[in-house]
């Protein structure tokens, strides 16, 4: 049967916890007689206790912000985030903010990035087959732009959006040989804004 109220041994135990936390912090005061020996305990701290003091106080989670708005939350190193900018507006405010275990916040300065409109791109170059003649009259693709060959096998995709150099581009070219269609596409990974596609044979 449960009663409310503590009961004479719970105040036995309260007092008792109270004078031993006093005994022991009078023990301990007696050997701090300096600032550095209460900050530092005359650095005699072992490694291990100074080792769980520091993992205490880790870092538990690092925020992306853009404009005070959270991208991604990494409880885990390394704090490191790949960020494409939006295509729409003047600028970006980045920030990151970092929890430690104890719940202590810290944010960074913010880094404040300009956007520039995307100036696009005009790719040209030749369709030829095998024996390296001019195709005309192929239909070239790229990124939803398309173009047809002159009789020299010429072509330029403009107004395209801007090339990215390391993820390199495709582009296909599609011809009638005889009453047969063949498409054919091109990667190129060097960023060039010139490309040379070579039809390979029916043969093939």
């Amino acid at each position: 049967m449960f009663t409310k109220g503590l009961h004479a041994l719970d105040w036995v135990v309260i007092v008792a916890s109270l004078f031993g936390s006093l005994y022991v912090g009078a023990i301990f005061a007696r050997k701090q007689k300096t600032i550095g020996a209460y900050f530092a305990a005359n650095r005699s701290i072992p490694s291990w206790a100074v080792g769980m003091s520091i993992l205490a106080t880790l870092i538990s989670s690092v925020t992306f912000l853009e404009d005070d708005f959270e991208l991604a939350t990494l409880s885990e190193g390394p704090y490191q985030l790949a960020y494409t900018a939006p295509v729409i507006g003047d600028s970006v405010t980045l920030k990151v903010q970092a929890v430690d275990a104890s719940g202590n916040i810290g944010v960074s300065d913010p880094v404040v990035l300009p956007l520039i409109d995307d100036p696009h791109a005009t790719v040209t170059g030749r369709v030829v087959d095998m024996m390296d003649q001019p195709v005309a009259g192929a239909s070239v693709e790229m990124a939803g732009v398309s173009d047809q060959t002159d009789q020299e096998g010429r072509f330029t995709l403009a107004d395209l959006p801007t090339l990215d150099p390391e993820a390199g581009y495709a582009v296909s070219a599609t011809a009638l040989f005889g009453a047969q269609p063949m498409k054919f596409t091109t990667f190129g990974a060097d960023g060039s804004l010139t490309s040379r596609i070579v039809m390979p044979s029916l043969n093939e």
